[in-house]
């Protein structure tokens, strides 16, 4: 044999021996303690955030209000019949209109009367 073959056939014991009782339970017990050490830095570095996330002072808002610009469009123009009769009404436009308007913007026609469609059909 060759000397590293020699060297490692030296050691084959110790590959092939199994730990004691003793040994595999400390080794255990150690394994535990370490996962809880994780466990709890971990819940603690969360909890640590959490305060720290829920304690920061937060800048105070900023409020700006401004109206939209509205477009003007152009201005509206009502084609009234130029036969029969027809009112426009606005309700509360009396303060705009004066008090004898009574409501009517715009009226066409006459005050005479004006038979309807329903009772000009014939019979």
């Amino acid at each position: 044999m060759s000397r590293d073959t020699a060297e490692l056939a030296a050691f084959d014991d110790v590959w092939n021996a199994t730990p004691s009782r003793e040994h595999r339970r400390g080794g255990g017990r150690g394994g535990v303690i370490a996962f809880l050490v994780v466990v709890l830095l971990l819940l603690l570095g969360g909890g640590g955030y959490t305060a720290w996330a829920l304690t920061a002072p937060v800048a105070s808002p900023a409020l700006s209000v401004t109206a939209p610009p509205t477009p003007v469009g152009e201005r509206a123009v009502l084609a009234l019949p130029t036969q029969g009769a027809a009112m426009i009404s606005v309700e509360g436009a009396e303060e705009f209109l004066g008090p004898d308007a009574a409501g009517v913007w715009a009226a066409t026609g006459g005050n005479d009367v004006q038979p309807l469609a329903a009772t000009a059909s014939p019979g």
